[in-house]
């Protein structure tokens, strides 16, 4: 009778997930791709012969090719450099804690920003510029990957490697190098991906350098908009992100088996300290030039070298009654993104990882994060358009809302399962013999030990959807207008210091809230030594490592 319970239980929690994904990323595609092969008489190829047909859009397909292919790769590589700063050098703490959180900053600002500071600091409208905005918002993904790659290396063949008598660059490159090649071509797929579909920093900092991002919402909600070119150029779209997704799948299969995590002391290395350490303060230099000016110049007024501070520029973006209403709305936007998507994810993890549901359901939800995977914003944006134009949910929040939901699905995800996978697997039969339900037991006891899992789940898609503009500048309306989107118009007009006040609160806003995961993660960590010291004051000291 209790496993009846259950499995009914879990069908409702993974019906439900079901339900939004068929209807907010399934329908609203398939209504996409029929658009684009509908005309007067029925079926037809005429929309993709006239896009594929202008030289503009092939143009469009080539840039964003080069673009993408060039920033990914160096993204990737300087990545790798700022990892291994931080995993194999004996550099400054301080030094280590400044890399990683300049690292990530960029997540942390509307990529349409750093289009806008790009074309502000350099040629507007230049290839260096848009080169240089998608280099730098690429990043901290990148550096994410390469970081926990890293991690996962075991270092004991290190050891070995040095002990057989391999010189140091032998040592890099077959113990640290070799085991990354994997993470290297995901690094590279996962940029490059977001790179093609990003709309934000072309639209910001492109000019007459056209993407195909932006061809499509030209096409979609320009001046003469047309509806069935516009959705065969976001279907085309479709194209790169599914075959990318192919290919991350396959690099999951082989990817780099977890090491040892033994305390281990680094070998000293003067020269290769210095060396990682400069060179990480010379990648991120344009961080924080980046940055600095984001923050600077809605603070200040006058000339360089004459800059003196100011509170005008801030008083007066916050005094706008239509930006007032776009932080409101970007706020109330990514709360209730984050409550659904850390709800949806954590159903869907249950269902794959807690459950007794069979293995084609469990493989339904697998299949389910791989398709919002593969699906990009801009192309999200487009198929939500056409779906939902004419509707209830037109320019409301809850639209929204569910769309960030759905692209943002795959990584806290994969957070809840990996979470909910290092729990217990005991505790619902034993909860069950004691005569609670499944639900209760979830309740009561899965979910108290998921919550740092819950709460990063909730923190990645709220400051994510503080920063999304590539699906909302085609659903958000005149009442529904949020930070990215209002950034999207005000570059137009070339208004930087509202820009850069609307991008510093959206900064403070996702620093506060991505700090609160961290901090609880902190504090466990400590409380676990320290507990870990007082059972065992006598624990030897490390190892030296020689690398």
């Amino acid at each position: 009778m209790m496993k009846h319970i259950k499995e009914w239980e879990m069908k409702g929690i993974s019906g439900a997930v079901a339900g939004i994904f068929f209807a907010f990323l399934l329908v609203p595609v398939l209504i996409l791709l029929g658009t684009s092969f509908a005309g007067e008489r029925g079926f037809t190829l005429a929309h993709y012969r006239e896009i594929l047909g202008e030289k503009g859009f092939l143009q469009a397909l080539r840039n964003s090719a080069l673009l993408s292919s060039v920033s990914a790769a160096a993204a990737t590589a300087l990545a790798f450099v700022l990892a291994y700063t931080i995993q194999y050098t004996n550099v400054p703490k301080g030094l280590k804690y400044f890399v990683r959180l300049t690292a990530l900053i960029p997540a942390l600002i509307p990529a349409v920003t750093y289009g806008a500071a790009a074309a502000y600091l350099l040629e507007p409208h230049s290839f260096a510029g848009l080169l240089l905005g998608y280099t730098i918002c690429a990043l901290p993904a990148a550096f994410v990957l390469m970081y926990h790659s890293m991690e996962s290396i075991d270092r004991k063949f290190m050891v070995v490697s040095r002990i057989m008598g391999d010189t140091p660059l032998r040592t890099f490159l077959e113990m640290v190098c070799r085991p990354l090649l994997g993470s290297f071509a995901a690094s590279v797929i996962q940029c490059f991906t977001f790179c093609f579909a990003d709309y934000g920093i072309s639209a910001a900092a492109g000019g007459d350098i056209q993407t195909a991002a932006v061809v499509v919402w030209r096409e979609m909600m320009g001046g003469g908009p047309n509806a069935g070119r516009g959705a065969a150029a976001a279907a085309i779209l479709l194209i790169p992100s599914v075959m990318n997704v192919g290919l991350l799948y396959y690099l999951g299969q082989h990817s780099v088996p977890g090491g040892s995590h033994f305390s281990e002391e680094i070998r000293p290395g003067r020269i290769r300290d210095i060396s990682c350490g400069l060179l990480s303060c010379l990648i991120l230099a344009p961080v924080v030039c980046m940055t600095a000016v984001i923050l600077v110049v809605p603070l200040t007024e006058g000339q360089p070298g004459q800059l003196h501070f100011t509170a005008k520029y801030i008083s007066e973006t916050f005094s706008d009654p239509s930006l007032r209403r776009a932080c409101g709305n970007s706020l109330l936007t990514a709360a209730l993104s984050a409550l659904i998507g850390s709800l949806t994810a954590y159903g869907a993890a249950l269902a794959a990882k807690r459950s007794g549901l069979g293995g084609r359901l469990k493989g339904a939800v697998e299949s389910t994060a791989l398709a919002a995977h593969a699906v990009s914003g801009v192309t999200m944006g487009a198929a939500l358009l056409l779906a939902f134009s004419g509707t209830p949910l037109e320019d409301t929040w809850l639209l929204l809302a569910v769309c960030n939901v759905v692209l943002f699905f795959p990584v806290p995800y994969k957070m809840m399962k990996s979470s909910l996978a290092g729990m217990n697997a005991s505790w619902e039969p034993t909860a069950l013999l004691m005569g609670d339900t499944w639900l209760e037991t979830v309740v009561r006891v899965v979910t108290p030990n998921a919550m740092l899992a819950l709460l990063r789940a909730f923190s990645y898609c709220f400051v994510n959807a503080v920063t999304a503009v590539n699906a909302a500048v085609f659903i958000a309306g005149a009442r529904t207008m949020v930070i990215t989107t209002e950034i999207n118009v005000l570059q137009e007009q070339m208004r930087f210091h509202e820009i850069f006040a609307l991008s510093l609160l959206a900064l403070t806003v996702n620093l506060a809230v991505g700090s609160v995961p961290w901090y609880l993660e902190m504090h466990r960590k400590h409380a676990g030594e320290s507990e870990r010291l007082v059972k065992n004051p006598h624990t030897a000291a490390g190892r030296r490592i020689d690398w």
